[in-house]
C-alpha cells in the first residue's frame, strides 16, 4: 500500500503518545475536572526534552505557540508520523527531530512507501528504537527495515504454529498493534493457545538487532558489509532462505584450508558397497544415499559438552588423492576439532611434533596413500597396528588424531570393535588435549573381498549396512525453514532436555527444532578449529598462529558464523536469538560476565524461561532449571538497544542491592546516569574489570541494582557532563586502532578511555536480602529554573478559558556502557514545572535569570489553570530544564468554558 499524504498544516501536530501498555498515569498536584468541557483545542503534543521547555503566549484570547521543540521535522518525517500507530506518536518524534533533515527522510519515505499498511507498525518502531548510532552509521540502509517487515510477516504465512495478530484501526491517523499467537500442546495433545504481550513482540521479534551487530548486510563468505547486489545478505532472510549461491549456502559442508565446499558426489563414491547404519549419534551427514544413511558424516562423540569429534566414511577416499593437495582426502586429512594442536609449525607445551597416528594392519589398495598425502603437508605420524591400539591411546603418548584407512582385515576390524572403552578414555581424556579426533576410513578392499567389517559395530556407535538403490546426493547442514515446516506447536508443556546425539522426532515441538538447527550448525568451538584453516576468503596472508587467526574470525553477525560453522557461547546465543527471532519467537540474551557465559530466554506464558544449546553437537535445553543455582553472581538480560535487566534473582537466591544515590555539585538529584557495577573477570593478571550490572537512575538521582553476594563489586557512572571516577587511557591493542576522531564530544572524549571504577562492596560486605548504599557526587551543576512566585500579579478571571496539563510518560534518553550506545525508554507517568508570567519575566527565564511568575506548579504531573480573559500578554511556560536525561511527555488542550 503506497500512500501520498498532504502537508500537515501544524508542523507539530504530532500524534497522541500514551504507550498501548504503560500503566495509566498517577494523579498530580491538581487534578483534572471531572466537567465535560464545551469545546477542547489541543495546543501541544509531545515531548519536553531534557534540559529544554515550550512557551506559549496568551494574545487575544487565544494561546500561541511560541516556542516548541520538535518543529525540526521535515515534511515528509510530518507525513511518516501521522501515517504510524498513535502510540509509537512521542518515542517516534524524539527520535526523528534528532535526525539531520537526509536521515529523516531517508526513513519517513521507508514508511510511506509501505507496500503492505500491516508493514507500517513494524518499521516505525524501529526508527523510534534502534540507537541512534545504527540510525547514522556509515551504510546504514534504511531499506533494511522494509525487508525486516516483510520477512515477519512471510514468516508467519509459512510457519503453521505461530500467526500475526492485528488489533485497532489502521487507517490515516489510526492506532493499531500488532503480536504473535502461539499454538502450544497442552494435556494429551489438547491445542491451546497464547498471545503475546505486544511489548514482548516489538522488542524481542521485530527488532533488526540483538547484540553488538549493526544492522547491516553482510557478506557471509568474508564477513564485511556489502549491499544485496554484492552478495550482502540480512540475518532475518539468510537465517530462513540461506542464499542461492551454493558457495555463500550455510547448509554447504565445507572442509578445512580452501575451503572443499562438497557441492557434488565425488567421483570414488561411485566405488562404495556401505553406508553407515544403525549410528547411535545423530550426526551431519554430508554424503548420503537415497535412503538417506550417511557415507560420508561427522558427529561429536562420546557425549559430553566438550566432545571429541568422529569423521566417518565408507567412501574410499584415498582414490581422491590429489596432485595440488586440494582433494577430498587431504581436507578430511586436514579436519578435525584440533585448531593449533595439529600445526606442524607450532608445538604447543608438553605437546611432541608427532600428534597424527595412523591405525592399519596394511595399506589400503596396496598403496601407502595415507603416509604420502600427511608427508605432503608436512605432518609428521607414527604408524601403529591393531594389536597396539592401548599403546597408542595412552595419554603420554601425545596423539590429537587417529587416521584409520580403508581396506583393513577382518581381525582388524574385530579388534576395533572390541576397544570401545579405549576410545572413550581416549576423547574424554583431559590430558594435554580434549579435542582429539577420529578419522575412520571404512571401504572396502575389492583385492581383498570379503574382508571387511560387515556385522560389527564400530567403538564410535555404527555399523554398515549396503547401499540403498538409486543416486547419491550432497546433504549438509539442516535448513531452518526445512526443520520448521509443518510444525503445528511451539511448546508442548515439557521440559527440554535433550543430548546432543539425539535426533529429533517427527512430532517434536519448534522450540526444539529452532535449538537442533543451531547446534547442528555450530559444531565446533572456536578451540576446535582446525589449524589450516583460513576462512572462506582463504587468507593465507594472516601473520599468527591458528588460534589467533581464529579469534579474528569471530563474528557478532550471526549470518557469518551460520556459514562458518564454529563459535563460542557467545557466538552459539546469537545464532540461537537469530534463528528464535526468525521463527517469530522472541528470544534474548542472558549473559554473566564474571565468568564469561552467554545462553538464551524465551518469554513464553507470562515469564521468561531458560534457553539453551550447547555447542559441539552436545543438546539442547529448555526450562528445565539448567542454570538454576549456579552461582552467577551476576546475570543480565539484554535487549536490542542497550538497556538491560538484572536477573541474578532468576538464578541465584543468596542476593543483595547496591542502591547507589547520584547528585550534582548543590546536592540535587541527578536523573538518567549510567551506573554500572563491576568486577574482577575469571582471568587476567591483574584481573580485568567486567559488567556486573546496569541501572538508570531515577527522578530522585537513585539507581538499584540485585547481586550475587560475596564478590568484590566496583561502581563506574557515567552522564553526558561528567563521567566518576574519571575514566583512564586504554592501553590495549584494540583501542590504539581506534583513531576517527567522534563527532559526537562525549563518545570522542571516551574514546581510546577505561573505566576506573570505584569499590561499591567488598566481597565480605554484602549479606543476603540487605541493601548497600553508595553515593555519588559530581562536580557539574544541573540548570534549575530561577522562578519565584507573585501570585498578587495574576489577574482575577471570571469567564474564559481552562488550560489542562497531562504528562502521562516520560522517555529516559540514556546511556549503555555495555554496548556503547545511546537509547530511549519511554515510561509511564511524568512530571513538569508549569509557570505563567508576563512578557518582561519570561524573557528573563529564557535567559535563566532569576524571575517572578503568577502562577508557579512544581512537578505536576496533570494539572488546570484558568486562562486570564484580559488581553495582557502573558506566557504559559512548561519546562523541563531540570532534567539531564528525562524527557517528559506531556499534552497542552485549552477547553473554553463558562466559569
Amino acid at each position: 500500500m503506497t500512500k501520498t499524504l498532504p502537508v500537515l498544516a501544524i508542523v507539530f501536530a504530532l500524534a497522541a503518545v500514551l504507550l498501548g501498555w504503560a500503566q495509566e498515569p498517577q494523579a498530580g498536584n491538581a487534578a483534572f475536572r471531572e466537567a465535560a468541557p464545551a469545546a477542547l483545542t489541543p495546543i501541544f503534543e509531545g515531548e519536553i526534552p531534557p534540559g529544554d521547555y515550550a512557551a506559549f503566549r496568551w494574545h487575544a484570547h487565544r494561546l500561541v505557540a511560541w516556542k516548541v521543540p520538535g518543529s525540526s521535522l521535515t515534511e515528509k518525517a510530518s507525513q511518516a508520523l501521522a501515517l504510524s500507530p498513535k502510540w509509537l506518536g512521542a518515542a517516534l518524534a524524539s527520535k526523528l527531530s534528532s535526525l539531520p533533515p537526509e536521515s529523516q527522510d531517508a526513513l519517513s519515505e521507508v514508511v510511506l512507501s509501505a507496500v503492505d499498511w500491516r508493514f507500517i507498525d513494524e518499521m516505525a518502531f524501529c526508527i523510534a528504537y534502534l540507537p541512534m548510532q545504527e540510525l547514522t552509521a556509515e551504510r546504514f540502509d534504511p531499506r533494511i527495515l522494509a525487508e525486516n517487515a516483510r520477512l515477519i510477516y512471510e514468516a508467519g504465512r509459512r510457519l503453521d504454529y505461530v500467526e500475526l495478530v492485528e488489533t485497532g484501526e489502521p487507517t490515516f491517523s489510526g492506532d493499531w498493534k500488532t503480536t504473535a499467537r502461539y499454538r502450544l500442546q497442552g494435556a494429551e495433545g489438547a491445542e491451546e493457545y497464547y498471545e503475546l504481550p505486544c511489548e514482548v513482540y516489538y522488542w524481542y521479534v521485530v527488532l533488526p538487532k540483538f547484540g553488538r551487530e549493526q544492522v547491516k548486510r553482510i557478506d557471509p563468505v568474508t564477513g564485511e558489509p556489502v549491499p544485496p547486489e554484492s552478495g550482502g545478505v540480512f540475518w532475518r532472510g539468510y537465517m530462513m532462505h540461506e542464499d542461492s549461491d551454493p558457495r555463500r549456502c550455510a547448509s554447504t559442508h565445507f572442509l578445512m584450508e580452501h575451503p572443499h565446499l562438497i557441492e557434488r558426489v565425488p567421483s570414488c563414491a561411485e566405488r562404495a558397497e556401505f553406508a553407515l547404519a544403525d549410528l547411535a549419534v545423530d550426526p551431519i551427514p554430508l554424503i548420503v544415499d537415497s535412503g538417506g544413511a550417511p557415507l560420508l558424516c561427522t558427529f561429536a562423540w562420546p557425549g559430553d559438552q566438550m566432545d571429541a569429534q568422529v569423521i566417518a566414511t565408507t567412501i574410499p577416499v584415498e582414490l581422491d588423492a590429489s596432485q595440488d593437495g586440494r582433494g577430498l582426502l587431504e581436507n578430511l586429512l586436514r579436519a578435525g576439532s584440533a585448531s593449533a594442536m595439529l600445526d606442524p609449525g607450532i608445538v604447543p607445551e608438553g605437546f611432541d611434533d608427532v600428534r597424527i597416528a595412523i591405525l592399519k594392519d596394511r595399506n589400503p589398495f596396496g598403496e601407502p596413500i595415507i603416509e604420502r598425502a600427511l608427508s605432503s603437508m608436512g605432518f609428521k605420524f607414527s604408524v601403529f597396528s591393531s594389536d597396539r591400539i592401548a599403546e597408542m591411546l595412552a595419554p603420554e603418548s601425545g596423539f590429537i588424531k587417529v587416521v584409520i584407512p580403508s581396506g583393513q582385515p577382518r581381525l582388524f576390524y574385530e579388534r576395533l570393535a572390541e576397544s570401545e572403552p579405549l576410545w572413550r578414555d581416549w576423547m574424554k581424556t583431559d590430558e594435554l588435549s580434549r579435542n582429539r579426533v577420529v578419522e575412520f576410513h571404512g571401504a572396502s578392499d575389492p583385492a581383498h573381498p570379503g574382508d571387511d567389517w560387515r556385522g560389527l559395530r564400530m567403538p564410535w556407535g555404527f555399523s554398515c549396512a549396503p547401499l540403498a538403490a538409486g543416486e547419491l546426493a550432497v546433504a549438509g547442514y539442516p535448513r531452518l525453514l526445512d526443520l520448521l515446516s509443518g510444525t503445528r506447536f511451539l511448546w508442548n508443556h515439557r521440559p527440554l532436555t535433550v543430548g546432543g546425539d539425539e535426533a529429533v522426532s517427527g512430532d517434536t515441538c519448534a522450540l526444539e527444532l529452532i535449538g537442533y538447527f543451531v547446534t547442528q550448525n555450530q559444531p565446533d568451538r572456536c578451540a576446535e578449529v582446525p589449524f589450516y584453516y583460513r576462512g572462506p576468503d582463504a587468507d593465507a596472508g594472516f601473520e599468527g598462529d591458528a588460534a589467533e587467526y581464529v579469534q579474528s574470525l569471530r563474528s557478532p553477525y550471526p549470518q557469518r558464523s551460520l556459514y562458518l560453522h564454529y563459535g563460542n557461547c557467545g557466538e552459539v546465543g546469537d545464532l540461537l536469538s537469530s534463528a528464535g527471532r526468525t521463527a517469530l519467537v522472541p528470544v534474548r540474551d542472558a549473559v554473566t560476565h564474571p565468568v564469561d557465559h552467554v545462553w538464551n530466554q524465551v518469554y513464553l506464558e507470562g515469564k521468561w524461561r531458560s534457553y539453551t544449546v550447547f555447542r559441539s553437537d552436545c543438546g539442547i535445553r529448555f526450562d528445565d532449571g539448567v542454570y538454576t543455582e549456579k552461582n552467577h553472581i551476576a546475570v543480565m538480560a539484554c535487549r536490542s538497544d542497550g538497556y538491560v535487566d538484572n536477573i541474578i534473582r532468576e538464578y541465584f537466591d543468596s542476593t543483595f542491592f547496591a542502591e547507589v544515590r547520584v547528585t550534582d555539585a548543590n546536592g540535587r538529584p541527578v536523573d538518567g546516569a549510567t551506573v554500572t557495577v563491576m568486577t574482577d573477570w575469571t582471568e587476567g593478571e591483574p584481573p580485568p574489570k567486567t559488567h556486573a550490572g546496569m541501572a538508570w537512575t531515577d527522578l530522585s538521582g537513585v539507581a538499584r541494582v540485585e547481586l550475587g553476594v560475596g564478590k568484590d563489586f566496583f561502581v563506574q557512572v557515567y552522564t553526558p557532563l561528567e563521567d566518576c571516577p574519571e575514566l583512564v587511557a586504554d592501553d590495549s591493542e584494540k583501542a590504539a586502532k581506534d583513531t576517527e576522531p567522534r563527532k559526537d564530544p562525549v563518545a570522542e572524549r571516551r574514546r581510546q578511555k577505561k573505566p576506573a571504577p570505584a569499590l561499591l562492596v567488598p566481597a565480605d560486605g554484602s549479606e543476603a536480602g540487605k541493601t548497600v548504599h553508595h553515593q555519588v557526587s559530581l562536580h557539574f551543576a544541573l540548570p534549575e529554573d530561577r522562578a519565584t512566585v507573585d501570585s498578587a500579579a495574576y489577574p482575577e478571571v471570571d469567564r474564559g478559558a481552562l488550560l489542562a496539563l497531562n504528562v502521562p510518560a516520560r522517555i529516559l534518553h540514556g546511556y549503555s556502557s555495555y554496548y556503547d550506545c545511546d537509547f530511549t525508554r519511554e515510561e509511564a507517568g511524568g512530571s513538569v514545572d508549569l509557570y505563567v508570567m508576563d512578557a518582561e519575566n519570561f524573557h528573563r527565564f529564557a535567559a535563566s535569570e532569576p524571575c517572578q511568575a503568577a502562577r508557579v506548579l512544581q512537578q505536576v504531573d496533570s494539572s488546570e489553570l484558568p486562562l486570564p480573559s484580559s488581553d495582557d500578554e502573558w506566557f504559559v511556560v512548561v519546562s523541563n530544564r531540570s532534567r539531564m536525561a528525562y524527557g517528559q511527555v506531556a499534552r497542552l488542550t485549552v477547553e473554553s468554558t463558562d466559569r
